[in-house]
């Protein structure tokens, strides 16, 4: 039953959570911030051009620019963070602990910069690009957390 949980709660492709278990993850991290009197970023993340690389170079290469994505950004967040694909090429990070918006500058800095092509993508000539649009909690009066997706999303 737990494997069968856990499948529910995973991304097929990347392994990463999903869009299942982001309202769940993210009032809890909501609730472990405010008691914590610390800040949250909410990052949602997405592949530039992507539409493009699907129809110049096939679903197998998307498919494994989105997984590379993934890896990428597991690889540049913290054990606390969490890494989500809500489908696409459209990913959310959140990070949480942060006392200071500095720190949350220093880390997307090292996200972005983090994001560089497999050479099989750098021989196909296959740029690697993303865009990121964030929300800091508790700034603004936003304590749903579908509203904070929502916001963060047209930050975007």
């Amino acid at each position: 039953a737990e494997q069968m949980r856990e499948f529910a709660f995973k991304d097929a492709l990347t392994g990463v959570n999903n869009r299942a278990s982001m309202v769940d993850l993210m009032m809890k991290a909501v609730l472990r911030t405010k008691r914590a009197e610390k800040l949250m970023l909410i990052a949602f993340i997405d592949i530039d051009d992507f539409k493009t690389i699907n129809d110049k170079y096939g679903h197998e290469m998307s498919d494994r620019c989105i997984k590379h994505v993934a890896d990428m950004l597991i690889l540049s967040t913290r054990e606390t963070d969490t890494v989500f694909r809500l489908g696409g090429d459209e990913f959310v990070i959140m990070l949480e602990g942060f006392t200071h918006v500095d720190e949350m500058h220093t880390l997307l800095r090292k996200i972005l910069e983090g994001m560089v092509a497999t050479p099989e993508m750098n021989r196909r000539g296959i740029g690697l690009r993303i865009s990121i649009g964030a929300m800091i909690f508790p700034f603004g009066d936003v304590h749903e957390v579908d509203a904070m997706s929502s916001e963060a999303d047209s930050a975007m």
